[in-house]
């Protein structure tokens, strides 16, 4: 998989290296690159591979026995930050950032990566291995959890049933959040997910209009970010909408907090929540407005 170096200092990671260099890389081609034939030997080399990474023990521990079954269905996207990616044959790139290249219609479209992905909490901390199916090159990636909801904003929305889901979401405001207490995504009751920065986000345009009408003055959208959602599906394999948390700031009701919802390629205009609308820390977008029907 062809990665371009963000920085001019870059040092090729060898299996078993004494002093990895630490390096920046972007994923914008599929395929290109690949470091294993087939899943089964990416599972197999995912200890090793976790090791050089810097993750614990114990987290190598618990993701190994997760591997033994079959991981999410999920989506690499543009905006995603990686831990550490595999790279050909011998290549370990760190600090990953996602940026596949555009699509013919950027506004319209983006491309993603169909991924298996385990999940594994430890101190705090949620840590992933996924593998691509384009090319099975082993990734990691790793947040803190979301902070107790009491000193955090809600957002509840449902998500129609769909085979790729994201949401995106941001606050309008005149200045960026100073205290950045809380920021994450829950999928029913479940699990808890960390969005990522979203690099094009233009639905957001009309929600500052808006602002800016309203309360007067000049507004901007700030912490912009995307989430590629889990598929959602009954005992009997029938997918199904998904009740959602958007976890944010406490501050983010002092501004507007725009949400935007794409089902199967179909973006729905987005929901703007405006700050006297709040019912004390909690906001719940009407169940129905995100359908696609």
């Amino acid at each position: 998989m062809t990665m371009r170096v963000l920085i001019a200092l870059v040092a090729l990671l060898s299996f078993g290296a004494a002093s990895d260099a630490q390096a920046a890389a972007t994923w914008r081609h599929f395929g290109a690159d690949r470091a294993y034939a087939t899943r089964a030997a990416a599972i197999a080399d995912a200890p090793r591979v976790l090791r050089q990474a810097g993750y614990p023990e114990e987290v190598i521990a618990l993701l190994k026995k997760a591997v033994g079954k079959p991981g999410v269905r999920t989506y690499v996207t543009n905006g995603m930050k990686l831990d550490f990616m595999r790279s050909g044959k011998r290549a370990l790139w760190r600090n990953v950032l996602v940026k596949f290249d555009k699509p013919p219609l950027a506004e319209r479209m983006e491309y993603s990566a169909p991924a298996e992905e385990w999940s594994v909490d430890w101190e705090g901390t949620t840590w992933t291995l996924g593998i691509p199916e384009v090319c099975n090159n082993l990734y990691g990636r790793s947040t803190r959890s979301v902070p107790a909801p009491a000193s955090c904003a809600e957002v509840q929305l449902v998500v129609p049933a769909g085979t790729s889901r994201t949401l995106r979401f941001t606050l309008i405001r005149r200045a960026a959040v100073p205290d950045f207490n809380c920021w994450g995504v829950v999928e029913r009751t479940q699990r808890t997910g960390s969005p990522h920065d979203c690099d094009w986000c233009t639905w957001t345009r009309d929600g500052v209009a808006e602002m800016e009408r309203r309360y007067g003055g000049t507004f901007s959208f700030f912490h912009t970010s995307v989430y590629a959602l889990h598929p959602d599906a009954d005992a009997a394999g029938r997918i199904r909408p998904t009740e959602v948390t958007i976890v944010l700031p406490l501050a983010a009701r002092e501004g507007g907090v725009a949400v935007c919802v794409e089902v199967d390629g179909v973006t729905v205009p987005a929901y703007l929540i405006l700050p006297d609308s709040w019912h004390g820390t909690a906001y719940r977008i009407p169940d129905d407005f995100f359908r696609t029907e």
